[in-house]
């Protein structure tokens, strides 16, 4: 058998159908199939997913690990520690790659093959709210590139690295108690170790998650509940923690979504950017204010 380039790791939950269409699309790529292979890990869904991964099992190289509920970052680190790839990519179950994904990522890492690659992000959805969180996104990667050329970070939506250099940096940090900032520390014990993030433009993954006012609203709050989390996990490597953006960050994120719509929507998308930090904020606060009072109790309780 070919050596091995690629494991890409999966972690579903709940969602039969769109790992389905996950898989259509990791199945599309046109890198050779004996090049790839496919682990799915299901973390602890009502009904496992084995007849979706039955389906493709002509199509792909693919496994599928069943475990506990413990969170995409544990589902994850199960996916990664059971690779044999070269290389590990990373997608989400309600994301569809597109066919020169792979092809995309391989040449990057071919070039650069001791650095993390991520790519594009889009919104397959014209739901207003799914479209101004992925803008969130696509702003934050302009922000930060530009202010370091090796990028800041990279969502697990779409990100591949060399599978040893994961494990040398321990994975995911499952300190992390939900799907929030668990990838931006992983990136930023990446940089902290000296290695390099790479953006390939041409690595695009479709991203399909509907989103309503009430739980645009809630994914943003659980956002800043991760952003105490990690604050939390840079005092424990002994680096500095989160500052506050400048004004700047804020101006220029409420005026990214005007040239990204036409008007009157790009309104829209402009309000929604705001109330996103608004809320984020809010999460972030309650996290501070909950870890304050715990401590607080737990001395109560010994006296």
């Amino acid at each position: 058998m070919a050596v091995l380039r690629f494991t890409v790791v999966v972690p579903t939950y709940n969602r039969t159908s769109s790992l389905a269409t996950c898989l259509e699309g990791i199945a599309s790529q046109d890198l050779p199939r004996d090049a790839f292979e496919v682990v799915v890990v299901d973390d602890g869904s009502r009904t496992p997913p084995r007849e979706v991964i039955a389906r493709f099992a002509s199509s792909l190289q693919i496994r599928l690990i069943e475990q506990a509920n413990a969170g995409p970052a544990a589902a994850r680190n199960a996916g990664a520690r059971a690779a044999r790839g070269q290389f590990l990519a990373f997608t989400d179950d309600d994301c569809r790659p597109s066919p020169g994904w792979l092809t995309a990522l391989d040449a990057a890492l071919t070039v650069h093959p001791r650095s993390a690659v991520g790519g594009a992000v889009i919104s397959s959805l014209k739901n207003p709210f799914s479209t101004a969180s992925q803008l969130l996104v696509d702003f934050l990667y302009h922000y930060f590139a530009r202010a370091n050329p090796d990028g800041q970070f990279f969502v697990t939506a779409n990100v591949a690295m060399p599978t040893d250099m994961f494990q040398e940096l321990g994975g995911f940090d499952l300190t992390f108690p939900f799907a929030a900032a668990e990838d931006r520390d992983l990136c930023e014990r990446w940089h902290e170790k000296g290695f390099a993030l790479l953006y390939a433009d041409a690595a695009v993954v479709w991203h399909a998650h509907p989103l309503s006012f009430r739980t645009f609203c809630r994914q943003h709050f659980t956002y800043g509940r991760g952003a105490w989390f990690l604050n939390e996990a840079k005092s424990r490597r002994g680096q500095p923690g989160l500052r506050v953006p400048p004004v700047q960050f804020y101006s220029e994120l409420l005026k990214f979504p005007l040239s990204k719509a036409p008007w009157p929507r790009n309104i829209g998308l402009a309000v929604l950017a705001g109330l996103s930090q608004a809320v984020y904020i809010a999460g972030y606060l309650r996290e501070r204010a909950a870890a304050t009072i715990t401590p607080k109790a737990a001395n109560e309780s010994r006296a």
